[in-house]
């Protein structure tokens, strides 16, 4: 009986400390086009261009996703699927530095010329970093895409017309100790169905909708 007893503890253990998965499939299809000067700007419905200052200006998209109970993001994988060329040769944008409005205009254009006399793919990466955050003991992901490729050289654009994040996630002590802080109040629930892309997942925490939120 013991030993029985013993591997259920292991078992559970294993359970818990091997987390979960969370896919979700982002789809991309309307662009705009618009020109500043000799320069263009691609917009993509949901996505705020922004990059490093004098490299090009890209359309992100802020991924956010509901995560298990008690667990954070410790990997992802970014899959881009249906990649489709943009008919012509563009010069992007580049991006400028941002200024108080106090300080009034510098004057001074940004452009990186090594970006933009390489030919590789920009950015090297679709992705940026992946953080986890707490709202009312709800664990969230937030991780940026771009659904642009751009080959400054050759002028040359593409796009995903799907994008498949995949992130693992695991216990940690941190988001156990949110989680005990959890509120399932009808403002917090809002909130969330509001911010998150898969309020689905709201459904798998404990229900404590008696904490203020």
């Amino acid at each position: 009986m013991k030993y029985i007893i013993s591997l259920l503890v292991i078992s559970l253990f294993v359970l818990n400390t091997m987390g979960g998965e969370i896919t979700k499939t982002y789809y991309f299809s309307d662009y705009e086009v618009a020109r500043i000067g000799e320069y263009q700007l691609i917009s993509f419905d949901g996505c705020m261009n922004t990059g490093h200052t004098g490299e090009p200006a890209m359309p992100w998209y802020a991924v956010k996703l509901l995560l298990p109970p008690g667990e954070k993001a410790v990997s992802f994988v970014v899959n881009g699927a249906r990649e489709e060329a943009i008919p012509g040769s563009y010069l992007l944008y580049p991006q400028q530095a941002s200024r108080p409005v106090s300080m009034g205009v510098s004057g001074e254009f940004n452009i990186d010329q090594a970006v933009y006399k390489a030919g590789t793919a920009y950015p090297e990466n679709m992705f940026g970093s992946i953080s986890t955050q707490y709202m009312n003991g709800h664990s969230i992901a937030l991780l940026n895409i771009c659904p642009l490729t751009y080959t400054p050289l050759s002028g040359k654009l593409s796009y995903y017309r799907e994008i498949t994040v995949t992130i693992k996630t695991s216990s940690t002590d941190k988001s156990a100790s949110a989680l005990s802080m959890l509120s399932n109040s009808a403002s917090v629930q809002n909130r969330l169905h509001g911010f998150v892309q898969n309020p689905e997942m709201l459904t798998e925490y404990p229900n404590r909708g008696n904490k203020t939120g």
